[in-house]
Formats: structure tokens, sequence, C-alpha cells
């Protein structure tokens, strides 16, 4: 998943949750004009720009490099019910007495 956009917009709570739901199956990334060490720089703006991006969008992107999902915005609810459409969240490992 590709989240475009400042990272101080994205709720950081959500994005993880989003993680643990899928783990080993969903890696998520911000692609930003600045921002920390973890974030995909674009500074002069041109890959948001090719994106379509304006303000903050959402992509999420298989491994065979398909856009399969993207919304303007930072509510992630939309991805996420996508997401469940193509993935299976993981189940809770069961206690051993």
């Amino acid at each position: 998943m590709l989240l475009c956009g400042p990272e101080a917009a994205w709720d950081p709570v959500a994005v993880v949750e989003l993680e643990k739901k899928y783990p080993g199956l969903l890696t998520v990334r911000h692609l930003a004009r600045e921002g920390s060490d973890s974030v995909l720089l674009d500074p002069n703006g041109d890959v948001l720009e090719m994106l379509g991006v304006k303000s903050l969008a959402s992509y999420i992107i298989r491994p065979d490099g398909h856009i399969s999902y993207r919304c303007g915005g930072a509510n992630l609810t939309g991805a996420e019910a996508h997401l469940s459409t193509l993935l299976s969240p993981a189940r809770p490992q069961a206690e051993h007495g």
C-alpha cells in the first residue's frame, strides 16, 4: 500500500492496525515531498504529479505492479474494504495450556 502526501496526515494507529491485520501480506509505504527516514521522498513532487495526487491519496498495488485500488483523502476505510476482498486477515493463534 502506498500512502501519498504528508506523513503526518495519516492516522498512524490505523496504518499499524491495517498492517497487523495482514502480516506478511501487506506493506505500507509513504510517498511525500518531505518526511522521516522511512518516507519515500519526492522532493519536487514529480511522482506525486504523475500519480495525479493533489494532496492525499492511497493506493493498493499488487505484487505484479497492478494498481488495484486508488482513493483520494486520508480515510482508509475503502482501502481496508478492498483489502478484505483480496486477502484473508491473520487469525489469532490459539493458546496452548
